[in-house]
């Protein structure tokens, strides 16, 4: 048997801020440059893709993702600082809480 944890986070009035499928968004928006992109690499409709990233900027009170109008080459998206931020420190949170929650796993389980 394994433990797995999937972290939600919150904020203090109990608003959705980030979670995997979030996070798993925001981390193709950074490689494609693309939220169209994303939103389709994870079998998103890109208003579904904008909805959860808005509501992660509602709930962080921070904008996660900068936008530029489209054109001849068409818009692009990237990752605030703040957001890149977020996303490392969630990262690492998961990864801990992932080993800590793997090792009470076996104590719990194979005893």
């Amino acid at each position: 048997m394994k433990v797995c944890l999937k972290i939600h986070l919150e904020n203090e009035e109990g608003g959705f801020c980030l979670g995997p499928g979030c996070r798993d968004l925001l981390r193709l928006i950074d490689a494609t440059g693309s939220v169209a992109s994303a939103a389709g690499q994870m079998e998103l409709s890109y208003s579904k893709a904008w909805k959860m990233i808005r509501e992660a900027e509602k709930g962080f009170g921070k904008s996660l993702v900068e936008r530029s109008c489209g054109g001849q080459c068409g818009g692009k998206a990237c990752l605030t600082e703040q957001a890149s931020r977020l996303l490392e420190g969630y990262d690492r949170l998961s990864m801990e809480l992932n080993k800590l929650a793997k090792e009470l796993g076996k104590k719990t389980f194979e005893s």
